[in-house]
């Protein structure tokens, strides 16, 4: 078969951009620029963009890869939007001369976070008193307290001042700054948060003297080689001082640099040795917060970003600094309506004759018909009244009608070429981003929405006396998620006990932490109650180098096993992660109908959760969103979760919920047959790798899984002092492998997607064993599946 080449990577960016131009070059109203602005910069970026500089490949070869994968400005390297600083250079400048203090800042959706802290931080309490007296006798008995218990995890004073506090000590002095740091260039208000900041950190360092002296008369023998001013520079050392703010939608956290004044090193033995150490420990507070952002999901993120941005810098501006240009219009003359009726679009010869002849093969039924039906879908839900004001404005006219006609040539254009999988899916790609701008101009569905759509969703697998109390929603992501279940668990208890299953994702498990997997916790005589069982029906990516085979999850044996052996476990919430999973899952069903009892009595209440990305988005990654619902018996105790409906710290973009709403309502089914055909070709390539790949004493080693397991991945290992060189020179040849075959692959985080792609990871040594992983995460073409058996039959 020949291979046609595709357009440019940069081509229907550009393409799109001239279409585009000319209507914000024209228009003199701000919020119909910001919308222009979002809806061109929004076209082909990816929650997790593709990194062209990451594919292992060199001159020619680069050329032929990058040509066939279409690619927008905003491209910041092998992560996710909410694990990177994407929108910093693009705004933070903006943003920092609107502050007091903008040394170190972080973006985020929203400032109204300040319950999540308490999940990774010990928090100093923040009376509201105007005296200064009142926080330093509250502060003081806090750090009394925290430092007692250091001591009493400590053998020794010196492990003590080895040993970090942990977990460390944040001060959020958001209600006495959050007013004044954002100052605004206004000079009078910056001097009025210098000195409210410089009268709260004198207070904090009286107090902690005061704890100091406490702490060193209550333990003298414990100290007896320790002094005051030793005891005061690790407490300085270990507390952190942030202020949480908002400018134009966007939320601000402001590291601050609290004990950075020389002044608070005067008395030191050695004021340099004492100054580094505060250094080093502010840019360990840095990292903290950072990998704080990106375990709560709370980071500016994909679509909010995109949006929010332009608040601040102007698209001309924004696609300058991307080393871009804004091109003319490509067709000038009169706006003519195309489609004078909504329905028109569906009623076409084109579209019409594509109901009847795209059901097969697999991947023309599963993207292309179920994009005939979001596009039926959503124009139906457009009401009349939506449709008249939208096409009465010129401008907003123009974009609807040349999205509804680039939809007609792109679905032209995938007939075309059927038989050629990776131009066909680029072409459903394509339309996928017009649905995007046509969501942004109607919107459609309201927030409420969702949670209907969803429970009839799942109406085939949730027991009938469940639904009425069923509630659910859309969070920005699983980690958000499970950052707000969290959170919510953890209300008016005084230790959050946790516990997750043995193949949890890392991600979630890193956050609850390591030492809480549940074969480590039935086995310890002092954990006697558990409030949060976090599991999954099947595995994710495993670290354990020792690891001979992926199990399905036992979600039902384990609870029971907790409920059984903790036998102070009142009230139990049960968290599942069905990310790898459909959405209607009989699963689901079982562990519902083996807790029913359990249910109605209060004793357990059920969380089912999914990260959003990929799976729900047919493998395109276009939104930034996380679906779940909860089940339980009505009890008002459990009204405490509802927080992940109503808070701002957990609500997606605008976009997303349109989408997810849409996707949910007409194509819930396809969104299960695209999982379900990527589980059949994982297993497919599982059950043609050769044997000698799985001995135990091999360099390298794939690891099986269960026959009742759904897989998505490949888990390959290489051990040995040169593993990660293996493990690079394994990507070099899978991409040479495609390449050779006209076949598409790309290395980003996920699994999910519709094309083939590669995560590695570097993880050794691990018991004085040195070796790396790549997670190989197979597409839905049948073609991936062949070469990537015939791949490994080579080795």
């Amino acid at each position: 078969m020949i291979i046609q080449e595709m357009r440019k990577p940069d081509e229907e960016f550009n393409y799109h951009l001239g279409l585009l131009g000319e209507i914000h070059k024209k228009n003199s109203d701000s919020k119909q620029q910001k919308l222009i602005s979002f809806l061109a910069v929004n076209y082909l970026a990816k929650a997790a963009p593709i990194y062209l500089a990451g594919f292992p490949l060199g001159g020619q070869e680069l050329k032929q890869m990058q040509s066939r994968f279409q690619i927008g400005l905003i491209c910041p390297g092998l992560c996710y939007n909410r694990e990177s600083r994407i929108y910093d250079g693009f705004i933070q400048k903006e943003i920092a001369t609107e502050l007091a203090e903008s040394s170190n800042i972080f973006l985020l959706d929203t400032k109204k976070v300040d319950d999540l802290f308490s999940l990774s931080f010990s928090v100093m309490p923040m009376p509201l008193s105007d005296n200064l007296e009142d926080l330093i006798a509250c502060w003081e008995k806090e750090l009394v307290t925290l430092l007692t218990t250091h001591i009493e995890s400590s053998t020794s004073s010196d492990s003590f001042f080895v040993k970090p506090l942990s977990p460390s000590i944040l001060c959020n002095f958001s209600c006495f700054l959050d007013q004044l740091i954002v100052a605004g260039g206004d000079t009078q208000k910056v001097q009025k948060y210098k000195d409210r900041f410089c009268q709260l950190e004198l207070a904090l360092d009286k107090a902690i003297e005061m704890a100091a002296t406490k702490v060193l008369q209550d333990r003298p023998e414990f100290f007896k080689n320790s002094d005051l001013q030793q005891l005061k520079v690790h407490l300085r050392c270990h507390i952190s001082a942030i202020c949480c703010s908002e400018i134009k939608g966007i939320g601000i956290l402001s590291l601050l640099p609290l004990f950075c004044d020389p002044k608070f090193f005067i008395n030191s033995k050695d004021e340099q040795k004492d100054s580094l150490l505060l250094h080093a420990c502010r840019e360990l507070s840095w990292g903290n917060l950072d990998a704080f952002l990106n375990e709560t999901g709370i980071r500016l993120g994909a679509v909010n970003g995109r949006r929010k941005m332009f608040e601040f810098i102007s698209l001309e501006s924004f696609i300058g600094r991307s080393n871009g240009i804004l091109p003319d219009y490509v067709s000038k003359g009169e706006n003519i309506i195309y489609f004078k009726d909504k329905m028109k679009i569906t009623e076409t010869q084109v579209f019409q004759r594509l109901l009847k002849t795209w059901n097969h093969p697999n991947y023309i039924v599963v993207l292309g018909r179920s994009t005939l039906d979001l596009i039926q879908g959503l124009v139906k839900e457009i009401s009349e009244d939506g449709w008249v004001a939208i096409n009465h404005n010129s401008v907003t006219r123009q974009l609807v009608q040349t999205s509804l006609y680039r939809i007609l040539q792109q679905l032209s254009s995938a007939d075309a070429v059927l038989e050629d999988y990776s131009r066909f899916t680029q072409s459903i790609e394509l339309i996928h981003y017009e649905i995007a701008a046509l969501l942004t101009l109607f919107s459609p569905f309201k927030e409420k929405d969702f949670s209907i759509i969803q429970i009839d969703c799942l109406k085939e697998i949730i027991p009938d006396k469940f639904k009425k109390h069923m509630k659910g929603g859309i969070t920005r992501s699983a980690m958000n998620t499970y950052a707000g279940i969290r959170c919510a668990a953890n209300k008016g208890k005084k230790h959050l006990e946790q516990v997750f299953d043995k193949d949890s994702h890392f991600e979630l498990a890193q956050f609850i932490g390591l030492n809480r997997s549940i074969n480590q916790i039935i086995k310890d005589p002092k954990m006697l109650g558990i409030d949060l069982y976090l599991g999954e029906f099947n595995p994710n990516i495993g670290f354990d180098p020792y690891q001979k085979e992926y199990k399905s999850g036992d979600p039902i044996a384990e609870i029971e096993l907790l409920l059984e052996k903790k036998t102070e476990t009142k009230e139990l919430t049960v968290a599942i992660d069905c990310t790898i999973d459909l959405i209607a899952s009989k699963r689901v069903s079982k562990i519902l109908e083996h807790f029913e009892k359990a249910i109605d009595a209060g004793k357990l209440n059920f969380i089912f959760f999914r990260s959003g990305q990929k799976f729900d988005m047919f493998g395109m990654d276009h939104y930034y969103g996380s679906p779940f619902y909860m089940i339980n018996n009505g009890d008002k105790k459990w009204n405490i979760y509802d927080s992940l409906l109503n808070s701002e710290t957990y609500k997606t973009d605008p976009l997303t919920i349109q989408w997810f709403c849409l996707a949910y309502k007409y194509a819930s089914n396809a969104l299960d047959k695209y999982r379900s055909l990527i589980f059949n070709n994982t297993k497919s390539i599982l059950k043609q790798i050769p044997k000698s790949l799985r001995f135990e004493e091999s360099t390298m080693k794939i690891i099986p899984f269960a026959d009742d397991v759904d897989p998505c991945f490949i888990d390959v290992k290489c051990f040995g002092k040169d593993s990660y060189t293996q493990i690079l020179n394994m990507e070099r040849l899978l991409y040479k492998k495609f390449l050779g075959k006209g076949l598409r692959i790309h290395t980003r985080g996920g699994y999910g997607y519709f094309d083939t792609n590669i995560n590695l990871y570097f993880k050794g040594p691990y018991q004085s064993l040195e070796y790396a992983t790549m997670r190989i995460n197979p597409g839905l073409a049948d073609q991936d599946v062949a070469t990537l058996s015939e791949f490994f039959q080579d080795f």
